[in-house]
C-alpha cells in the first residue's frame, strides 16, 4: 500500500464497486480540508482510466468560479460555435465521446463546491445522461452548487464521507513517510495535533524533520520538544483560518489563547453573532458536558497557527481578558482558578499566595509538575510560607530535581513556627526524597519516624505512619509495613488521607506476602477513597491501581486491572509527562510479558524505558530494563537482552528491594539464553531467596516456579512447600505444574496447562502442553501427543512468536522429546561449539559425566557426530532489523 492510500483501501474499493455497477453514474467524496479527498479521487482515476483519453481531471478554483463553464473551457473545441449552455453541453459531450469511442469516460472534479453554476449543471448533465462517470470532491460544511448536491440527492451518485485517519492508520502512514518505526507517544502527539488529517500530518512531519525535532537517528523516530508549525503548514493554516471581520478575528484569537472557553464567559467578550458565523464556517465547534458548554477551534492546528502569529504582548492581553470573562461568569468550573491564576501570572498581575498555592495544587493533581513548580515558586515569593515551600519541594521531587527538593524541604524544618500540618507534609515529601532520590532508606525512615513522634495522635501522625509503611514495603520490610499500617486501615472512621496512604502500603504488602485475594478486595474498596483525596494526594489513585495489578498478577487474575492500566497508558501518550508515560507503559508491558505476548512486551517496555530514562521519581527504570531483558529473551534476541540487563543493573538502587527479585530473575533468563543453565538456576534461586528473606512469599513462589522451569531440583521441592501458603489460582496451577514435572506425569501436565490457560498465562500453558506432548511421545501415546501438541500450538500462537526451550520441542523431531533436561542442556552446549571440558566446567560436573550424557544423546537421536546436533539445538538467530 502506498502512503497515499493508507487508511483509504475500503473507500477506494467502494468507488470501484460503484464504477463497475450499473446503478450509479458517479461518487461524491466529502470531507474536511486536507483529509485526503483529492488523493483518493486521483488514485481512483489512475486505476479506472486506461489512458488519458478515458479520464479527465478538473480542478475548480475560486477564480474560475466567476467564469461560466470555467473548468470545462479546454474541452470546448477551438472555433466551436457553442454560444449557449445547451451548445456547450453538446460540445463537451462530443469531445469526450470522440476521444475513446465505446469507452466509459471518468471525470474527476476537485473542490466541486467551488464550481460555477454552469459547470455544476454540466457535471450533473454528464452523470444524468450517463455520458461519463463523475467523481467529485466537496468540502464538508461548505455549501455546494445545487446541481452538485442533486447528484447524491437524486440517486445519481454515492456520497462517501471521508473520515480522519485512526491512530492505527496514522501509525502506518507515519511509517511510510519516514521509512521506519515511530515511537508510540510521538504517534499519539502527531495524531492529536493533526487529528487524523493526512495533509496536516505530512506537513508536520516535514516541519519536524527540517527543524531536527523529529529525528530517527536512534532505534525509532521520536519528536523531541514542542510541536510547532512553520513553512508551508503555516501558510495552509492561514488560508484556512481567515476572519471576515475584526470581531471574528478577535474571537478566534481569544479562543486560541485559552481553548476550550466556557461559552458564557466568552459571550462577555465577543458577540454571539460572531461566534455563530465562525461555527457556520467550520472554524469553531461547540462541546457540551452536562450543563456546561464550551467552545474551541475545530482543529488543534488552527490554534497552533493563530498562537504562532501572536506577539507575546498580544497573547498576554488576550489571557487577561479571558481571566476577566471567566471571573465575570462566576468561575465555577473545575480548573477555572488554575487557568485564571496562570493567565494573571502571565500578564504580570500580583496574586495572593493563597490563590497561587491552590492553583499549584490543582496543577499537581492534573500531573503538570512544571506548572505546579512555577505557581508554587510564585506563592513562596508572595509570602505563602511553609505550605508553599512544601508544594514547591513536592513539584521539584516529581521533576527529578532531588537536590533542590531536599534543600527546600529541609529548610522548612529549621523554623520554630512550623505547624503540625506543614511538619507532617514536609516529613512525607522529605522521606520520599531521601528514599527514591538519594537511595537512603535509613534517612527516609528516620525523618518519618522522628516527626511522627512530634505529632499528636490522630490523623496527621497516622498519615506520616502510612507514608512510612509505604517506604517500608519498597525497602523490603513487608511484615513491618503491615504492622504499621494495620491499625490505620482498621479504623474505617479514621482520617481519609491517612487511610489512603496506609491502604497503598497494605495492598502492595499483602500481595507480595502471598495474600493477593485479600489485597484485591482492599484495592477495590480503597480506590474510591484514593480518588476522593486526589486533590491532596494526586498519586494515591494510581498507586492503588498498580497495587491491584500486582495483586492480580500474583493471584492469577491476569486480566485484573489490565484494561485500566492499558487505558491509563493510552491516555498518557499525548501528555508530555515522561514519568506518566513510562510508568503506565511499564505495567502494560509487564502485563504482556506475564501473559507471554513477546512482541507487545518489547514494544511497550521499550516505550517504558524511553520515558523513565528522562523522568523517574519512583525509580521504576531498573525494573523496566529487567522486564525488557526478559521480553528480549522471549523474542530470541539474546544480545539485546544482555544489553537491557546490564542497564538494569547499572541503574539499580540498594534502598528499593520490592522488585529486586525481578532483577535477579531477569539475570537468570538471560544466563539461560546465553547457554549457562547452572548460572541461570543459581540466579533464579537467588531471586527466590531474596523474596523469602523479605517476607515476599507470593513473589518467592513465582521465582521458584521460574527456577523449576529452568531445571532446579531444589526449587521443585520448595514450590510444593510454599504454594499452599499463597492465595489464588496461580499458586494452584504452579503447584500442579511442578508436581507433574517431578513425577514426569503427562496427564498432570495437561491439567496444569489447562489451569494456566484459564488464568491467561498463555506462555506457561503452551510450555506445559509441549512438555505433556513430549511425555506422551515417551510413552508411545501418539494420539495423546497430537492433542497436546495442537493445544500447545494454539497457546503459542497467542504468544507472538515467543521462544523457549519447551516450545522448541514442538518443532523438533519426536526423538528430541525423549531426552532428559540434562541431556538437552549438554546437546545445546555442544551445538554452540563448546568442548566436553568446557561444558563440564560450566555445568560443574565431571568430563566423564558429560561424555556419558552425550553418548545417550547420540543413541536416542540416532546420530554419530557432534555437528549433527547443530540443526536440532542451535537457537534461531533473532531478526536484526532494529537499530
Amino acid at each position: 500500500m502506498t502512503a497515499d492510500l493508507v487508511g483509504r483501501v475500503e473507500e477506494l474499493a467502494l468507488l470501484e464497486a460503484a464504477f463497475l455497477g450499473d446503478d450509479l453514474s458517479g461518487v461524491v467524496i466529502a470531507g474536511e480540508a486536507g483529509v485526503g479527498k483529492t488523493r483518493l479521487a486521483q488514485a481512483f482515476l489512475a486505476r479506472t482510466g486506461r489512458d488519458a483519453r478515458t479520464s479527465e481531471w478538473l480542478a475548480a478554483t475560486a477564480s474560475l468560479s466567476a467564469i461560466p463553464f470555467g473548468v470545462f473551457a479546454h474541452l470546448v473545441p477551438l472555433g466551436s460555435a457553442a454560444t449557449d449552455a445547451l451548445a456547450v453541453f453538446h460540445a463537451v459531450r462530443n469531445e469526450l465521446s470522440t476521444r475513446a469511442p465505446g469507452a466509459r469516460t471518468v471525470i474527476g472534479v476537485d473542490d466541486g463546491h467551488l464550481l460555477d453554476e454552469s459547470s455544476a449543471a454540466l457535471v450533473h448533465h454528464l452523470a444524468n445522461t450517463r455520458n461519463a462517470f463523475v467523481v467529485v470532491t466537496v468540502r464538508t460544511g461548505v455549501p455546494a452548487p445545487s446541481a452538485i448536491s442533486a447528484l447524491w440527492k437524486d440517486g445519481l451518485a454515492e456520497r462517501v464521507e471521508l473520515q480522519a485517519l485512526s491512530i492505527d492508520e496514522t501509525t502506518a502512514l507515519l511509517g511510510d513517510l519516514v521509512g521506519g518505526e515511530v515511537e508510540p507517544s510521538t504517534v499519539h502527539r502527531l495524531w492529536d495535533r493533526a487529528r487524523g488529517n493526512p495533509l496536516f500530518l505530512r506537513e508536520l512531519v516535514e516541519v519536524g524533520r527540517s527543524s531536527g525535532a523529529f529525528d530517527g537517528s536512534e532505534a525509532r523516530w521520536v519528536w523531541r520538544g514542542p510541536m510547532t508549525t512553520g513553512g508551508r503548514l503555516s501558510e495552509l493554516l492561514r488560508e484556512r483560518v481567515v476572519a471576515s471581520t475584526s470581531e471574528e478575528r478577535d474571537a478566534l484569537e481569544l479562543i486560541a489563547a485559552g481553548e476550550p472557553i466556557d461559552v458564557v464567559a466568552l459571550a462577555t467578550l465577543v458577540s454571539l453573532d460572531a461566534l455563530a458565523t465562525l461555527e457556520q464556517r467550520g472554524l469553531v465547534t461547540l462541546e457540551s458536558s452536562g450543563a456546561r458548554r464550551s467552545i474551541r477551534l475545530s482543529h488543534p492546528l488552527y490554534g497552533e497557527g493563530l498562537r504562532a502569529d501572536m506577539g507575546e504582548i498580544r497573547a498576554a492581553q488576550l489571557r487577561q481578558r479571558l481571566a476577566d470573562g471567566i471571573e465575570a461568569s462566576g468561575a465555577r468550573r473545575i480548573g477555572d482558578l488554575l487557568r485564571i491564576a496562570t493567565w494573571r501570572l502571565d500578564g504580570g498581575d500580583v496574586l495572593s499566595s493563597a490563590t497561587l498555592l491552590t492553583a499549584a495544587r490543582q496543577a499537581a493533581e492534573l500531573g503538570d509538575r512544571r506548572l505546579s513548580e512555577r505557581l508554587a515558586r510564585a506563592a513562596v515569593t508572595h509570602g505563602g510560607g511553609v505550605a508553599a515551600k512544601v508544594e514547591l519541594g513536592d513539584a521539584l521531587y516529581w521533576l527529578d530535581r532531588f537536590e533542590e527538593a531536599r534543600a527546600v524541604l529541609e529548610a522548612c524544618l529549621q523554623g520554630d513556627d512550623v505547624g503540625d500540618e506543614d511538619r507532617a507534609q514536609v516529613a512525607i515529601r522529605l522521606g520520599s526524597t531521601y528514599f527514591f532520590g538519594f537511595d537512603d532508606a535509613s534517612a527516609a525512615d528516620d525523618v518519618l519516624a522522628r516527626i511522627a513522634e512530634t505529632l499528636p495522635a490522630g490523623g496527621l501522625r497516622d498519615e506520616v505512619v502510612g507514608a512510612r509503611a509505604t517506604i517500608a514495603v519498597y525497602a523490603g520490610h513487608t511484615d513491618e509495613a503491615l504492622s504499621m499500617a494495620a491499625p490505620i486501615v482498621a479504623d474505617v472512621a479514621g482520617d481519609e488521607r491517612a487511610r489512603a496512604r496506609a491502604l497503598h502500603a497494605t495492598v502492595f504488602a499483602e500481595s507480595i506476602a502471598g495474600r493477593p485475594l485479600l489485597a484485591q478486595q482492599l484495592a477495590t474498596a480503597a480506590l474510591p477513597l484514593a480518588m476522593s483525596v486526589a486533590s491532596e494526594i494526586p498519586t494515591a489513585a494510581g498507586g492503588i491501581v498498580i497495587g491491584g495489578y500486582v495483586a492480580g498478577w500474583i493471584g492469577g487474575d491476569l486480566t485484573s486491572n489490565i484494561d485500566v492500566i492499558e487505558q491509563l497508558y493510552l491516555e498518557s501518550l499525548p501528555v508530555a509527562v515522561d514519568e506518566l508515560r513510562g510508568t503506565w507503559a511499564h505495567f502494560s508491558g509487564h502485563s504482556s510479558l506475564v501473559r507471554g505476548r513477546a512482541s507487545s512486551a518489547v514494544v511497550l517496555l521499550r516505550e517504558a524505558v524511553a520515558g523513565l530514562s528522562k523522568q523517574d521519581p519512583g525509580r521504576l527504570l531498573p525494573w523496566a530494563y529487567a522486564s525488557l531483558a526478559r521480553a528480549y529473551v522471549l523474542t530470541g534476541d539474546t544480545r539485546r537482552a544482555r544489553d537491557a540487563l546490564d542497564l538494569s543493573q547499572a541503574s539499580e538502587l540498594t534502598a528499593i528491594q520490592i522488585y529486586a527479585p525481578e532483577l535477579h530473575i531477569a539475570r537468570a533468563w538471560v544466563s539461560h539464553a546465553e547457554g549457562d543453565p547452572d548460572g541461570a538456576r543459581s540466579a533464579a534461586m537467588a531471586a527466590a531467596d531474596h523474596a523469602r528473606d523479605r517476607g515476599q512469599h507470593g513473589v518467592e513462589l513465582l521465582m521458584l516456579h521460574d527456577a523449576a522451569r529452568l531445571g532446579s531440583p531444589e526449587a521443585r521441592v520448595r514450590v510444593l512447600g510454599v504454594a499452599p501458603t499463597v492465595e489464588g489460582k496461580f499458586a494452584i496451577a504452579i503447584a500442579a505444574h511442578v508436581a507433574a514435572l517431578v513425577a514426569d506425569d503427562a496427564e498432570g501436565l495437561e491439567r496444569a496447562a489447562a489451569e494456566f490457560e484459564e488464568i491467561g498465562a498463555d506462555l506457561l500453558a503452551a510450555e506445559a502442553w509441549a512438555d505433556a506432548a513430549a511425555g506422551h511421545a515417551r510413552g508411545g501415546l501418539a494420539a495423546r501427543r497430537l492433542v497436546a501438541t495442537t493445544r500447545a500450538r494454539a497457546c503459542a500462537d497467542r504468544c507472538e512468536g515467543a521462544h523457549s526451550e519447551a516450545l522448541a520441542l514442538l518443532d523438533a523431531p519426536s526423538e528430541v522429546g525423549s531426552l532428559t533436561r540434562r541431556e538437552r542442556e549438554i546437546a545445546a552446549l555442544v551445538a554452540r561449539g563448546l568442548s566436553n571440558p568446557e561444558i563440564a566446567d560450566r555445568l560443574v560436573v565431571s568430563v566423564r559425566t558429560v561424555h556419558n550424557h552425550l553418548a545417550h544423546v547420540f543413541t536416542k537421536l540416532g546420530i554419530s557426530r557432534r555437528s549433527d546436533l547443530g540443526p536440532l539445538f542451535e537457537p534461531a538467530e533473532a531478526p536484526r532489523s532494529e537499530k
